[in-house]
C-alpha cells in the first residue's frame, strides 16, 4: 500500500470475469479510498479501463482467470509508469502464486474429504497394513470405522496389532503362504475368519491388493462379512440333505412347470433319473389318458397361492401305472410373487391296495353270522362284529376297550387265562367247545377257536 501510494495509485482491484463483465473481488485502498466505493460490476469500457490505466492478467501456466488493474488520480510519466508496471507485474505473479498454493490445498482438502468419505462409508472393513518381512503381516497402518466397530476395537487399539492378531485361530498357518501369493499375483480374493475382541469368530470374504503407499508397497485389504451368507449356505446344505434323503419323492419346477430338480426317491419310485426329468415338463410321467379337470384344478389352486393335495394315476419309466398321492406347494419371493412349485409324490399302490383288501376282509368279517371277536395280548377287545352281539348280546359300543373275560363265567376264568397264555406264545387254538355269558347273565355254548394274528 505504501509503494502504490508512493506511485500516486488511488486504488489496484483484482476482478474476475463473468459472462463477459469483470466482478471485482479484491479492492486495495489508497489515499483514503474505501471499500464502499467498490462497484458491483465494470463493463469493459468502464472509465477504470481506460488509456491510462494498466490492467495485467493473473495466471500461473494456466488461463486467465482475472486482472490486476489500477487507476492513477493523474498523469502518469512514461518511466513512473514502467515502475507501476513492474510492481504490478510482480503483485500479479505474486497473487496468481497464491491463488494457485489455494487451490491446490483446497483440492488436497477436498481429495482428503473423499477419501475419508470413500474409507468409512462402505459396509466392508477396510484395513491398510505393512508386508512384514517374517513371512507374515506388519502392523497395521490404517482401518476404517466399520472394521474398529466389527471387531470391538478403538481405532487406537487397532493400529497397534498385525493382522495375526485379528485372524481366528487356526487360519494363522496359511497367512504366511497367503501372503507369498498376493506377492506373485498382486491380488487375491479368499475366505478365511476374524477373531473379535470378545473371541467371537467372524466368517469373512477377503479382497487384498499391493498398492503404493508413498515409497511403501503395502497391502490394502477389503474384509467383508459373510455370516449371513454362511448360515444361509449351512441351511441351503441341510435342506438339500434333508430332500435328498427324504423318503417321498421331491419334485421341484419353475412357475411354468418346467423340472428342475428331482430326489433319489423319485427315481426310486418313477424310474426317471435327474437326467431324464430335469428340462421337462411335469407330462413327463402322466399316465396316457390324464384327467383334464384335475390338471386345471391343480393349476389353479397353486397359482392362486394354496396348496394342492390329491391321487393322480401316472406312468413309471417302464409305462406300468400307479396311484400316486402328491402335495404340490408355491413358492414365493420376497415380493410376493410365484417363482416355483415343490410336489411331494408317494406311491401309494400298494397302500390302497392293502386298504381295499382290508376293507373287503372287514366286510367279511363284519358279514359273518359267527361271533369274531380281536383283542389285543393283554385280552382287551379291539374288533366286535354284528355276529357276536347277536350271540352275546353286547353292543359294539359296549366291549371295544373290555377285557374278553367278561364273557367267562367265573370258573372258567382260568382257562381264559391259559388260552391267552398260549396265544402270546404263538400258539393256535384248535376249535372246542366251552360255555361263556351272554350280557343278560344266561350262559351258552359255544365253539371257540383262536388264532395269533
Amino acid at each position: 500500500a505504501a509503494l502504490f501510494e508512493q506511485y500516486g495509485l488511488r486504488r489496484v482491484w483484482y476482478g474476475r470475469y463473468v459472462h463477459g463483465k469483470v466482478r471485482p473481488v479484491v479492492s486495495v485502498p489508497v489515499g483514503g479510498c474505501d471499500l464502499e466505493d467498490l462497484p458491483e460490476e465494470m463493463e469493459e469500457s468502464s472509465p477504470i479501463f481506460a488509456a491510462a490505466d494498466l490492467n495485467l492478467p493473473v495466471s500461473v501456466e494456466g488461463p486467465v482467470e482475472g486482472r490486476l488493474v489500477f487507476h492513477a488520480g493523474g498523469a502518469v510519466s512514461s518511466e513512473r509508469a514502467e515502475q507501476i508496471c513492474i510492481l504490478l507485474s510482480e503483485a500479479a505473479t505474486m497473487l496468481a502464486q497464491h491463488r494457485s498454493r489455494l487451490r491446490q490445498a483446497e483440492a488436497i482438502r477436498r481429495s482428503e474429504e473423499q477419501y475419508r468419505i470413500l474409507f468409512n462409508g462402505g459396509n466392508d472393513a477396510v484395513f491398510v497394513h505393512g508386508l512384514g518381512k517374517n513371512g507374515h503381516p506388519a502392523r497395521i497402518i490404517q482401518a476404517n470405522d466399520v472394521a474398529c466397530q466389527r471387531l470391538g476395537y478403538t481405532r487406537e487399539e487397532l493400529l497397534t496389532r498385525s493382522m495375526v492378531d485379528i485372524h481366528a485361530p487356526g487360519t494363522h498357518a496359511g497367512l504366511a503362504s497367503i501372503l507369498d501369493l498376493l506377492v506373485d499375483k498382486r491380488h487375491i480374493l479368499i475366505e478365511t475368519e476374524h477373531l473379535a475382541k470378545d473371541g467371537r469368530r467372524i466368517p469373512i470374504e477377503l479382497s487384498a491388493r499391493i498398492i503404493q503407499l508413498g515409497d511403501q508397497p503395502v497391502v490394502l485389504g477389503i474384509a467383508r462379512d459373510i455370516s449371513q451368507r454362511k448360515r444361509a449356505e449351512a441351511e441351503n446344505a441341510r435342506l438339500s440333505t434333508a430332500m435328498e434323503q427324504a423318503g417321498e419323492g421331491i419334485v421341484v419346477t419353475d412357475a411354468e412347470g418346467t423340472i428342475q430338480y428331482v430326489n433319489p426317491a423319485f427315481t426310486r419310485m418313477t424310474g426317471y433319473t435327474a437326467a431324464d426329468a430335469i428340462g421337462q415338463g411335469m407330462r413327463l410321467f402322466q399316465s396316457v389318458e390324464p384327467d383334464p379337470e384335475l390338471s386345471e384344478a391343480l393349476r389353479k389352486t397353486v397359482l392362486s397361492g394354496d396348496v394342492w393335495r390329491g391321487e393322480v394315476v401316472n406312468r413309471h419309466k417302464d409305462g406300468s401305472l400307479y396311484l400316486e398321492e402328491m402335495t404340490v406347494s408355491p413358492v414365493r419371493d420376497s415380493m410376493g410373487a410365484i417363482t416355483a412349485l415343490i410336489a411331494l409324490k408317494q406311491d401309494v399302490t400298494g397302500r390302497r391296495a392293502a386298504e381295499k383288501a382290508q376293507a373287503f376282509l372287514a366286510s367279511i368279517v363284519e358279514s359273518s353270522a359267527d361271533a369274531v371277536i380281536g383283542t389285543n395280548l393283554d385280552g382287551t377287545i379291539m374288533s366286535w362284529n354284528r355276529g357276536a352281539e347277536a350271540l352275546y348280546g353286547y353292543t359294539e359300543a359296549d366291549m371295544i376297550g373290555s377285557m374278553d373275560s367278561i364273557l367267562a363265567p367265573p370258573e372258567l376264568f382260568e382257562e381264559t387265562r391259559q388260552l391267552l397264555n398260549q396265544v402270546q406264545r404263538g400258539v393256535r387254538i384248535s376249535p372246542f367247545e366251552t360255555v361263556r355269558r351272554r350280557k343278560d347273565g344266561t350262559r351258552v355254548d359255544v365253539s371257540l377257536a383262536v388264532s395269533p394274528i
